[in-house]
């Protein structure tokens, strides 16, 4: 198994197994018997890492007595020599799991949030399997028989509506994903949908763009930007003058406000975790780059790798190829985190290699609510997370997006501008994840 392959699966399990990351080769031995045997019962809490479908030739897969959240079933879905599927006392919803698998033998998938989906598996007569404790609709099935459910008390109103009482979830045209430790859930809308402005309960065509993250996210996308077949998204096509912006659908949660007179209630952290490539201009210049962008609005046309359009509560991390005297840029190979919307950067820091080199670059952005904020921006070639981040900045979301109770959700995306430069920017992959816990350093 790749080391780069092992660590992003199990990236929520890395802090709380260890304090920081080790030496590779101890790295390799740790996560390795970390995933390959138990990950019950270890309060890691979020989504699980949608690299795991990677992992084809996985046989135990074991996540009992989580506070995971979110769907699985696409992840499970390429799983096709799993033996034993363990999953009970979470929060999942969305589909059943259905693994691939001819030789499973255990499906534990009680005491959960699933709400519908129907599982045949290969040979129904060798597996074990228990679904009890779920929000199931009437039609949810495992090899043709139902199973008995949580009270309507326990199920109702996460999304507005009883969850597999009567009624469509998310209107019809998605899911609720149940966060049941903080007591809510979100509709996450079907391809070609996209929630309701007026009413987070209820999904609506419009969504544009595709699928990301194994059907647990969907882009909207402005100006230049489009989806690849491979789903890489292409932000500018090399073409002087373009702005391109892809926008994760739905929006996500970064504050809790149990208390709703308290300024910011409960501040979550991040992670961004990306791929991209910037190709050089003409005799290798640089444009004006990409940035990745946390905002309350969509974007608007706009200067300075497209931030100047994603409006004062935003925070943008731009990945520069040009260099601005009159923004202060530092040289024309650069990253910053800006806010606001402003072209000049709060901080800034020489990248540790060229940006637009036209290959592929690995980014993961974290951001720790903790003693005022602190937003790391790391930087490598290698898919694997460096030690040391290649920015710090000291940066309060609080201050800067100013959340209500009742506007706490946030635009995660991405935003480039070619300038006068045929520059091309692509995404070739990203995931983010919002949780204070498992994202702390």
């Amino acid at each position: 198994m790749a080391l780069q392959q092992v660590m992003q699966v199990v990236q929520v399990a890395q802090v709380c197994m260890s304090p920081g990351i080790p030496h590779p080769n101890q790295e390799l031995t740790f996560i390795e018997a970390c995933v390959c045997r138990d990950l019950s019962g270890n309060q890691f809490y979020g989504t699980v890492p949608s690299s795991l479908s990677d992992l084809s030739k996985l046989q135990y897969l074991f996540l009992t007595n989580n506070q995971f959240w979110g769907t699985i079933e696409p992840i499970t879905r390429t799983m096709r020599n799993l033996r034993m599927l363990f999953l009970s006392w979470n929060q999942f919803s969305g589909r059943l799991p259905s693994p691939a698998s001819s030789t499973l033998e255990q499906y534990q998938v009680d005491t959960n949030f699933f709400t519908h989906g129907e599982v045949k598996f290969k040979n129904c007569s060798a597996v074990t399997w228990t679904t009890d404790a779920n929000c199931l609709a009437a039609s949810a099935s495992v090899c043709g028989r139902a199973s008995t459910q949580r009270t309507a008390a326990v199920c109702a109103a996460f999304c507005g509506v009883e969850i597999g009482a009567t009624g469509p979830v998310c209107g019809g045209h998605g899911y609720c994903s149940v966060n049941a430790f903080i007591g809510e859930g979100e509709c996450v809308c079907d391809p070609n949908y996209m929630l309701d402005s007026s009413n987070t309960n209820a999904c609506v065509a419009g969504a544009t763009g595709a699928s990301l993250e194994s059907g647990s996210a969907y882009v909207s996308l402005w100006g230049s930007a489009s989806v690849l077949s491979n789903g890489s998204i292409l932000l500018t096509t090399g073409t002087p003058n373009q702005q391109g912006a892809a926008f994760a659908s739905p929006t996500l949660r970064l504050f809790h406000f149990p208390d709703k007179r308290s300024r910011c209630g409960t501040e979550l952290g991040f992670l961004a975790a990306f791929s991209f490539a910037m190709t050089p201009g003409n005799h290798g210049s640089g444009g004006e780059g990409l940035a990745f962008v946390v905002a309350a609005a969509s974007p608007g046309k706009g200067a300075s790798v497209g931030l100047g359009g994603v409006g004062r509560r935003s925070v943008g991390v731009e990945f520069d190829s040009v260099l601005s005297v009159k923004h202060s840029d530092p040289n024309d190979n650069h990253v910053g985190v800006n806010v606001g919307g402003s072209p000049v950067s709060l901080a800034s820091a020489t990248a540790p290699l060229i940006l637009n080199d036209a290959q592929t670059k690995h980014t993961w952005i974290r951001y720790d609510p903790t003693s005022g904020g602190t937003l790391r921006v790391f930087l490598s070639s290698d898919p694997v997370q460096p030690l040391t981040p290649t920015l710090t900045a000291s940066v309060s979301l609080c201050s800067i997006l100013k959340p209500t109770a009742s506007d706490s959700l946030f635009l995660f995306g991405f935003v480039a501008l070619s300038g006068s430069q045929p520059q091309a920017h692509t995404i070739l992959s990203w995931n983010v994840t919002t949780d204070a816990t498992t994202l702390a350093i």
